[in-house]
């Protein structure tokens, strides 16, 4: 186990072996009928179904357990699991949406029972700055893609080491797919750059059966702003029936001009 500095805590420890995106997943995104029983594996470069996983050594055991703790224990457990086990799901589905059409509905995440906002978001959080601040090994010859966030890397490393909070010009939004059906579910997108704007950019990753998207700059449109799972009023989360459907800007443009259903603050 090599020594070095810990890139979350900043301390000289053994390093453990990091996943970019946990180990959990891969096993979660095998298909047990298909002759090849591998995940779904994606990046802009290419779609692949390999066993290979993306890791390094880049934190400390006190840190691992951090990440552990504060949202991939959860998030493996509340994830799509099976056609029958998929709770994040399910539990959205026993609520009451505060707007629904027939692309996507709107959830108040901080009243559905099952839903732990908090993990959500400091599991997506923990994800997109390992995209950051390393450059991971290739899968099948093909890098995933590193993220640049400038300033916003330090923002989310305070952030995920409880010394600061919520970046002001971060956005989050969570999406839950729409169906448990396995051939939905199966894929992983590790992190990458959906869209690139004057003050903003548009970040997004895929997990089985839900997608985290993630908005950084100062030019983020307050439509956009009102979404994030963090800061709207009643911690909004979305389903929608596919990860194209995901898409959070043509979601925030139809919101912005449509009467939702009930009261969504």
């Amino acid at each position: 186990m090599p020594t070095g500095k810990c890139a979350l805590c900043l301390q000289t420890a053994d390093l453990q072996d990091s996943h970019f995106l946990p180990k959990a997943f891969y096993k979660l995104a095998r298909n047990a009928g298909d002759k090849n029983p591998n995940p779904i594996i994606v990046n802009p470069n290419v779609a692949m179904k390999t066993s290979q996983q993306a890791s390094d050594h880049l934190l400390c055991a006190v840190c691992e357990d951090r990440f552990n703790k504060g949202g991939e224990s959860w998030i493996t457990q509340h994830c799509w699991r099976s056609e029958t086990n998929f709770p994040l799901h399910f539990a959205l589905k026993a609520a009451m949406p505060g707007y629904a059409s027939n692309d996507f509905s709107v959830y108040k995440g901080v009243e559905i029972p099952g839903v732990d906002v908090g993990k959500l978001t400091y599991f997506a959080m923990s994800v997109f700055w390992r995209g950051a601040v390393h450059q991971f090994g290739p899968i099948a010859g093909h890098k995933p893609v590193k993220l640049e966030l400038g300033p916003y890397a330090e923002e989310l490393r305070q952030f995920l080491l409880g010394t600061a909070g919520f970046p002001a010009d971060i956005v989050l939004a969570v999406t839950v797919n729409s169906t448990p059906a396995t051939g939905k579910n199966e894929m992983m997108v590790f992190p990458w750059l959906k869209d690139h704007r004057p003050n903003m950019r548009q970040f997004s990753f895929v997990i089985p059966g839900v997608t985290f998207q993630m908005f950084t700059g100062k030019g983020i449109t307050k439509a956009v702003r009102d979404m994030c799972i963090v800061r709207s009023p009643a911690n909004y989360i979305y389903m929608a029936p596919s990860m194209e459907e995901a898409n959070m800007t043509n979601m925030a443009r139809l919101l912005a001009k449509s009467r939702p259903v009930g009261n969504l603050r």
